[in-house]
C-alpha cells in the first residue's frame, strides 16, 4: 500500500493500522488476511487482531504520516488491511488519522467499512464530529442481510461526509437496497464488485454441467438465491445480481461503478469485456453539485464521458434526490 494502488477508482491507498475482526460472511475469504498471512510478522498482526477482543497494529510513523507529504488531487482508499471503525482501535490512533485528514482537504480520502453503527461514537471520542466534504463514506455490505442491517444508517451519518455510498463487494447475493427508503435516500454512489482470490463464491466447478441441463440449472440457481453461502456461484448469477443493482441505482439517481466481474472463469475489471449494461463507472467528482464524473465504456471506444447536458440529475449525499420532474 502505498503511493500507488492496486483499486482502481483511487490513486493511493493508506494504512494507519493493519489488522481486522471477522464481523460478517463477506469476510470469509478475506484478501487483507490472505496477504497479512503472507509474513510470519504480519501473520501475527492478524492473528492477534482476529479475534473478539483483538487490537490491530499501528503502522510505521512513515506509513502513518504519508499522506502529508502526497499531492494533491488525489483519491485515497483508507484502511486496506483493516477497517478505519474497528472498536479495537485506541481512540488517539484515530485521532491522528483523522488530524491527517483534517490538515490534507486537497485530498479525497474514501473509506470502507463494515461497522457503521460505530462512527458516531468514534467521532465524539475524537472530539471530532463535523462535516468533512473531503472525506467519503462507503457502507460495506455483500447480502440481503448486511444490506437490511447497515444501510439505515447512511441518513444519519451523511451530515459528516462529503459522499456516503454502498460498497457491495464482495456480492454474494441478491440484494434489494430499497434506495427509496428515508433512511437511504442519502446514498450517492454504488460500488459493485465479484469476490476475488482463492475460493471466491462463483465459478463453481459445476456450472458447466449446471448450464448443459436446464433443469438442473434453474434448481442450482434456486439454491444460490435462497443460501448463497452454502452454494458456489456461478458467473450468470453474479452477473445477474449485478445487472439488478445498477437497475436499482438507475433508478434512484445514484451513481454506479462496476468494479469487477467474472467473465470466461475469470475475475476481470476491464469494462470493455463486461455486458453492456454493467458498463458504468461513474465517480462523484462534487458531491454537492450537479458536475458529476460519469464514464461509460463501450467495446470498440474504450472510455467516453458523457456530455453533461445527457446526464441524469443524479443523487447528492447532503440531499435529497434531484429529480427533474
Amino acid at each position: 500500500m502505498g503511493e500507488k494502488s492496486g483499486i482502481d477508482y483511487v490513486d493511493s491507498s493508506w494504512g494507519p493500522w493493519r489488522g481486522c475482526t471477522k464481523v460478517s460472511q463477506g469476510c470469509a475469504h478475506c484478501y487483507a488476511e490472505r496477504n497479512m498471512n503472507r509474513f510470519p510478522r504480519t501473520r501475527a498482526e492478524w492473528a492477534a487482531a482476529n479475534r473478539p477482543d483483538g487490537v490491530p497494529t499501528r503502522a510505521s510513523h512513515a506509513t502513518f504520516f504519508a499522506p502529508l507529504r502526497w499531492p494533491g488531487g488525489r483519491k485515497v482508499f483508507v484502511c486496506p488491511w483493516s477497517d478505519f471503525w474497528h472498536e479495537g482501535v485506541p481512540a488517539h490512533w484515530r485521532d491522528d488519522a483523522l488530524s491527517v485528514m483534517d490538515r490534507r482537504p486537497d485530498l479525497t480520502f474514501i473509506i470502507p467499512t463494515k461497522r457503521p453503527q460505530h462512527v458516531l461514537d468514534q467521532l465524539a471520542a475524537c472530539d471530532r464530529l463535523g462535516h468533512r466534504e473531503h472525506v467519503w463514506l462507503l457502507l460495506s455490505i455483500e447480502d440481503q442481510e448486511t444490506a437490511d442491517e447497515r444501510l439505515p444508517w447512511a441518513a444519519r451519518l451523511a451530515p459528516y461526509f462529503g459522499v456516503v455510498g454502498i460498497s457491495a463487494e464482495p456480492l454474494l447475493g441478491p440484494i434489494d437496497l430499497h434506495l427509496a427508503a428515508p433512511s437511504r435516500q442519502n446514498v450517492s454512489w454504488l460500488v459493485i464488485g465479484a469476490e476475488s482470490g482463492p475460493g471466491a463464491r462463483w465459478g463453481a466447478p459445476e456450472a458447466t454441467e449446471c448450464l448443459a441441463d436446464p433443469a438442473t440449472w434453474a434448481e442450482c440457481k434456486a439454491t444460490v438465491e435462497t443460501d448463497c453461502l452454502k452454494c458456489r456461484y456461478v458467473e450468470e448469477v453474479v452477473i445477474d445480481d449485478a445487472r439488478s443493482l445498477v437497475a436499482q441505482a438507475h433508478a434512484a439517481y445514484v451513481l454506479c461503478y462496476v468494479k469487477q466481474q467474472p467473465i470466461g472463469g475469470r475475475l476481470c475489471t476491464d469494462p470493455r469485456r463486461f455486458p453492456p449494461d454493467l458498463r458504468d463507472r461513474c465517480l462523484p467528482m462534487a458531491s454537492r453539485s450537479t458536475e458529476m464524473g460519469w464514464y461509460l465504456f463501450d467495446g470498440r471506444n474504450g472510455r467516453r464521458e458523457v456530455p453533461l447536458e445527457a446526464r441524469p440529475p443524479f443523487r447528492s449525499s447532503c440531499r435529497s434526490r434531484r429529480r427533474s420532474e
